[in-house]
């Protein structure tokens, strides 16, 4: 039995994480003939990026650094 797009059905998930990190999880739906085990990743990322910028040069040398975004 195949399901096409009208037969599908949404499972809504509420992930509310505390830390950045990767979070590993299983969803297990169970009937009385069917188990099916779902396994899920969330990577987490920070809100706000930090980083530090150290030069070292000769004084009254002009430093030019392209910093990507």
């Amino acid at each position: 039995l195949f399901l096409d797009r009208s037969d599908a059905v949404e499972l809504p998930i509420k992930f509310i994480p505390r830390y950045a990190g990767c979070y590993h999880c299983q969803i297990l739906l169970k009937s009385s003939c069917d188990v099916r085990v779902y396994e899920i990743e969330c990577v987490v990322n920070t809100d706000h990026a930090e980083a530090e910028l150290e030069f070292l040069t000769p004084a009254y040398q002009a430093v030019i650094q392209d910093i990507p975004i």
